[in-house]
């Protein structure tokens, strides 16, 4: 659906966020056949292995590397999925992750992650 990758990652990390650099991160997002979307940020200066109107596969096209750009404290991937609402506006929506061993996971709120 489209892709951003021209900002650079920050040199420090940890990196203290400052407000300029709000709308200064790397993003892909990918559109889904049911009309959700994922929104993967955060990446990478020039690390994307997508271009906009590329097609993708699950668990075979790599999409880009976590980054450290944007307003962030270090490097990290920011992931939501979303859906249009009807008004024009984006809603985010629950997810699940397969642990490995297929369990959904269902990401929480100030919780960390670590791929496996």
């Amino acid at each position: 659906m489209d892709v951003v990758d021209r900002h650079p990652d920050h040199p420090d990390d940890p990196h203290t966020p400052v407000e300029a650099d709000k709308d200064k991160d790397n993003e892909i997002r990918v559109m889904h056949s049911d009309g959700t979307y994922a929104t993967y940020g955060h990446i990478k200066q020039s690390s994307a292995q997508v271009r906009k109107g590329a097609k993708v596969e699950e668990g075979v096209t790599l999409l880009a590397l976590s980054g450290h750009n944007g307003f962030s404290t270090g490097a990290h991937l920011h992931f939501k999925v979303s859906k249009a609402n009807g008004s024009g506006r984006f809603q985010s929506l629950k997810f699940a992750f397969n642990d490995g061993n297929g369990t959904p996971v269902t990401p929480e709120a100030t919780k960390t992650y670590t791929r496996i």
